[in-house]
């Protein structure tokens, strides 16, 4: 075989692992990446912040997904702070989207 076709194999094949340990390093970059595809803006470092708070990034990504698929635009820190004041996420998007 071709030494080029050797390294460019062994670049393909170390991306993928990289990729492979980065995914389950950070499990969250699927709901960073559906977040930003409906339009909702969340930076990827909310995400582990999240975490070390024990708020469930999943629960505030999904119900910002849900308000900005509805048009309505609410940051993601305005849902931890809710959520850490002891409100129910999900109704509170569900009211804005309704006064929306």
């Amino acid at each position: 075989m071709d030494g080029a076709l050797i390294f460019n194999i062994t670049i393909v094949l170390l991306v993928l692992l990289f990729i492979t340990m980065l995914a389950s390093i950070f499990p969250a970059w699927r709901l960073w990446f559906e977040a930003v595809a409906a339009g909702a803006v969340v930076n990827p470092y909310r995400i582990p912040i999240m975490r070390m708070r024990n708020i469930d990034p999943k629960l505030i990504l999904e119900n910002q997904i849900r308000a900005a698929n509805s048009g309505v635009r609410i940051p993601s820190y305005k849902l931890e702070e809710y959520h850490l004041a002891g409100a129910d996420v999900k109704i509170l998007v569900e009211a804005k989207i309704k006064a929306y």
